[in-house]
């Protein structure tokens, strides 16, 4: 069985010393994918979602050139809206797969805080501040 794990990679590099390992998830995007991408193990895959777009261009270059490195690791990106919108039939799997996983307590979400709607403005400002850990929930209703 695969275990998943949050991981700081200035707290310990012994997983880049022992070969790498087989997959990173990076939901920040930017400048920790140079950080997730050199933990992988030749062949094996760093698959980017759900991360803050960059403005940086040197950001977006890096993104976009790491499959270009002769190394055999993969990069790859995953937006469940592109999903939906060109594949919808793995859409459906995927989400159904998403909200099981989240109904059995298999993932756990950070929630850094709840708003209601009229808020949104103010979810934006935080998100672009980019200080929250974690997403941010509109409730749509009390």
């Amino acid at each position: 069985m695969t275990k998943f794990t949050r991981h700081d990679y200035g707290d310990d590099k012994n997983e880049h010393e022992s070969g790498g390992v087989d997959a990173v998830f990076d939901g920040i995007g930017g400048k920790s994918l140079k950080s997730s991408y050199e933990i992988l193990r030749s062949g094996r895959r760093l698959v980017a979602y759900g991360g803050t777009p960059t403005t940086d261009l040197g950001d977006w270059l890096m993104m976009f050139t790491l499959n270009l490195v002769p190394d055999k690791r993969m990069f790859m990106l995953y937006s469940i809206q592109t999903l939906k919108r060109l594949k919808q039939d793995w859409f459906h799997e995927d989400l159904t797969l998403l909200l099981n996983l989240l109904k059995q307590g298999k993932i756990k979400p950070v929630v850094a805080a709840k708003m209601p709607l009229n808020e949104a403005a103010r979810a934006h400002e935080l998100l672009a501040g980019g200080s929250d850990e974690g997403k941010i929930i509109l409730i749509c209703n009390d």
